[in-house]
């Protein structure tokens, strides 16, 4: 690998940076050179792929702007783009037409994509956590991550029986 510092083939004098595949009749051998003899070879570091992954997620861009303009409240226009632009939605219905796009938004600002509000009641909170924990075993089975969903199920055990030797 080139990681341990492999030595030049050609010269052998130099660490190989450069690394190719060369077929000779079905038979693939991977050849391993210095940058001077990889250029007294015609063989140079290529800007190939880079050019073509940016110009891949140049198009992917296109294509979510696109989307994203296309993507429109029925009831006052607004586009799902313009909504980013500016930050705040037209109207009640931009919640339904952009709910696609605004649920992981919402999860991942405030962890939630229920509004919980806030307890009326002031005391020690362990069943606003209890709640808490099940949207997060929710979430965390949604998104298949089950370990996460262990940890979360143990602590909501743990609570509950935190809670039932208070009583």
């Amino acid at each position: 690998m080139l990681g341990e510092e492999m030595q030049c083939e050609r010269c052998g004098q130099k660490e190989a940076k450069v690394q190719y595949t060369e077929v000779t009749g079905g038979v693939n051998q991977e050849i391993h050179l210095c940058e001077i003899c990889a250029k007294k070879e015609g063989i140079e570091k290529s800007p190939i792929l880079p050019q073509f992954l940016a110009g891949m997620a140049e198009e992917l861009d296109k294509d979510v702007q696109k989307e994203e303009q296309e993507l429109q409240c029925p009831h006052c226009g607004l586009s799902y783009g313009e909504f980013r632009r500016i930050g705040r939605l037209g109207c009640p219905s931009c919640y339904e037409a952009f709910s696609k796009k605004l649920k992981p938004l919402l999860r991942r600002l405030h962890g939630s994509t229920q509004h919980i509000g806030k307890s009326a009641v002031v005391g020690d909170g362990k069943k606003d956590e209890l709640r808490s924990l099940r949207m997060d075993l929710e979430r965390a089975i949604g998104e298949e991550a089950y370990e996460e969903a262990a940890t979360i199920r143990d602590q909501i055990r743990n609570l509950m029986k935190e809670m039932k030797n208070a009583k």
